[in-house]
């Protein structure tokens, strides 16, 4: 008879302006089974990731108070170890060219606004389980 096997419980943490897409992202990743913690912007995320450790990042490119650019940055400086999945609905001016941009800055993976949050759930799955070391 085996012992339990051990459970592991991964953290995400979602930042975005917009507190409809932050919330609605935090309950769907809440009840697939995520921890989960939020951020209203890239500043107060960056500030996060320093005081605890995350296994993924959900964050947003246009933001204020440091944008998600900025958080990639940072991200793939201090903490490569992160996943990083980058949001955008793109910009008026700009289209989706920041997109493409964040994954040259390090995004794992990008994903465009509107989404299904089925779709935002089975991408950080597949993140999440293609960084498990294996077992």
């Amino acid at each position: 008879m085996s012992g339990p096997e051990e459970v592991i419980v991964r953290s995400v943490l979602v930042i975005d302006d917009d507190p409809f897409i932050r919330d609605l992202a935090a309950v769907a990743l809440r009840r697939s089974g995520f921890v989960v913690n939020v951020a209203k912007d890239g500043r107060e995320g960056l500030r996060m990731l320093e005081a605890q450790s995350v296994d993924l990042v959900v964050t947003d490119i246009f933001m204020p108070e440091a944008d998600g650019l900025e958080v990639l940055r940072a991200i793939r400086r201090n903490r490569p170890e992160v996943g990083i999945l980058a949001i955008s609905g793109g910009s008026e001016l700009l289209g989706d060219g920041y997109l493409e941009a964040s994954q040259r800055l390090g995004a794992d993976r990008i994903m465009r606004k509107p989404f299904n949050v089925s779709e935002l759930v089975d991408a950080v799955r597949d993140m999440i389980a293609a960084s498990a070391p294996p077992g």
